[in-house]
């Protein structure tokens, strides 16, 4: 326990986010309990701002495993899905399988539908959703809304959660307009 207390210390000195939730989550892998909930929301936290993408999908997991573990399901499903997404957006199957998993564990069924009305997003999720069904992506959303990569994936993890659905599926769910950009020219 004591080496990796003194790699997260270390891990501060350095000062590089990625590092340090690295540390943390690690940390919280060996001490278990609220204590590990407490490392790990600050390792999500930490990783959230940083481009390390599959590191904080592994962080999101394990806050999510934690918090089930300690009873605090409602939280843990939101962290899970939200884990779920970004190592689809990875493409880490193996954490993906570990997230759903967890969430069986928890006795949801991952993307069981919550809820397709769109009065069931935010307006910041609505929004996400909008320029995802035009063909942006991520980081072409985050660009233009001039946020976090890591803020547009928990927000489109949310759409998915809360419509049951995936990309492909997201324009039937909320009933919007398939507007993909094309090269034809307009006619005048």
């Amino acid at each position: 326990m004591r080496i990796a207390e003194r790699n997260v210390q270390r891990a501060r000195t350095y000062g590089v986010g990625s590092a340090i939730g690295s540390a943390l989550r690690m940390n919280a892998a060996v001490v278990g309990g609220q204590q590990a909930v407490e490392l790990l929301s600050e390792a999500v936290t930490v990783l959230g701002t940083t481009p390390a993408a599959y590191e904080h999908a592994r962080a999101l997991v394990d806050y999510g495993a934690a918090l089930r573990r300690v009873g605090r399901l409602m939280e843990a499903t939101e962290q899970l899905h939200q884990g779920m997404e970004a190592a689809v957006v990875c493409n880490a199957d193996g954490l993906v399988s570990q997230a759903r998993h967890e969430l069986n564990a928890s006795g949801l069924r991952p993307g069981r539908p919550l809820g397709t009305e769109r009065n069931a997003l935010s307006r910041a999720e609505y929004r996400v959703a909008e320029l995802t069904v035009k063909g942006l992506t991520p980081s072409q959303i985050a660009e233009r809304l001039e946020v976090p990569v890591s803020l547009i994936q928990r927000r489109l993890a949310a759409v998915h959660r809360k419509t049951g659905t995936d990309v492909e599926g997201l324009a039937a769910a909320l009933d919007l307009p398939v507007d993909r950009p094309t090269d034809a020219p307009e006619e005048a």
